[in-house]
This record gives C-alpha cells, structure tokens and sequence, in this order.
C-alpha cells in the first residue's frame, strides 16, 4: 500500500507528525510513505525510518508570487512530480484551504482529512473525499494520531507516541559533527533535559 502524507509546515507541526508515522509504519509493516513538504523542511521527515521519499514544495512562495510566470512554471514542475504516483490514500494532515486547493486536490488517490467541526479551516474538508471527526480538545500530536488511525483503519495505540527519530542522530554521531537547538530553555521547567530524555 502506498500512502501520501501532506504536511507541508510548520517546523514543530511536522515533528508532531512523526509519532503517527511510527503508529501507521509499525502496524502496517509494508506500507510506503511519501511526504509533501515545504523545501526548508524537508530534510526533517527523512529522519524517520518509516518515510520512502519526499516531494519538496514552495507553496508559499508560489502564493506570494502568483503574478510571476517563473513560479506558476515551478509550481507546475511541482505537480508533475507530484502526478507520478497514484496512492492508496491520501491524508492531508495540514487542514488549510490553500494546501487542500493547491496540493491535496490535485495529488492523485482517496483523498482522507479531518472534518469541517475538527479542522481549522472548515472550507478545506470539501477536497476530501473521506472526513473524520476529530476531537479537538487534545495535543496536536494525539489529533494527528488520530486521523492517521481513522484513516489507515487501525486502532489508535495507547502507548505515548513515538518520534522514532534516535537511530538518525545515533547513526549521526558515528559519522559528522552536528548541532542540536533548543527552544524555550528558559521556562521553570527543566524542557530541554525533557526534550533530550524523550527524542524516540
């Protein structure tokens, strides 16, 4: 089964994808994973074991830009690539009208988001073919793990998710030099020794 994950930005919303990823790619062992993701991210979700292959966009650039043939022509670059496979399922797990419109609606597949009374941007939910009610009185990441759950027909696990992105940085650390920043370090909760005892 192929699946298509779009998720195009922010920073901290695309790393509170990853622990559905690792639901999705534990439960469904032979599933592949694309994601659809803006440029300056994209290096992000292939920490993650469970991602194939990534589709780097620059939709907001696109949007900013609209009157300049130079980017509709890149835009349309984007497409293609993003034309080239049929998926099984499509989950759409940003919920803006913008994304929905621009990239979810032309990526080919069952298209699968959350519902107008879960999402942010009600209008989005009408380019899904298939909308799930989400509650919304819970963390980012556990609405995430939600649709993915509703989506891909698994139920949810009860297990505190899992980023599954420590083998990356293990692996980084036999071979280059790299830099971990830290935000919020400031706050009376010690959250960067948290941050550090639960990169999973």
């Amino acid at each position: 089964m192929k699946i298509l994950i779009i998720k195009t930005s922010s920073m901290g919303d695309i790393i509170h994808t990853l622990p559905a990823l690792t639901d999705a790619k534990k439960i469904l062992s032979n599933t592949s994973f694309d994601w659809v993701i803006e440029k300056n991210f994209s290096e992000i979700p292939m920490w993650h074991s469970g991602t194939r292959h990534i589709i780097p966009s620059n939709i907001k650039v696109h949007a900013k830009n609209y009157l300049d043939c130079v980017y509709w022509k890149k835009y349309n670059n984007f497409i293609h690539k993003l034309q080239k496979n049929t998926y099984d399922i499509i989950i759409d797990a940003q919920g803006l009208i913008k994304i929905a419109f621009l990239i979810t609606n032309l990526a080919k597949g069952k298209k699968h988001g959350m519902n107008s009374s879960s999402i942010r941007e009600p209008i989005a939910s009408i380019f899904y073919n298939k909308k799930h009610q989400i509650h919304k009185n819970q963390h980012a990441i556990e609405r995430t793990r939600q649709l993915f759950s509703k989506a891909l027909k698994y139920p949810q696990p009860s297990e505190t998710g899992c980023y599954n992105i420590k083998n990356y940085f293990k692996k980084k650390q036999n071979t280059e030099p790299y830099l971990i920043f830290l935000h919020s370090a400031s706050k009376k909760k010690n959250l960067a020794r948290n941050i550090l005892e639960n990169i999973n």
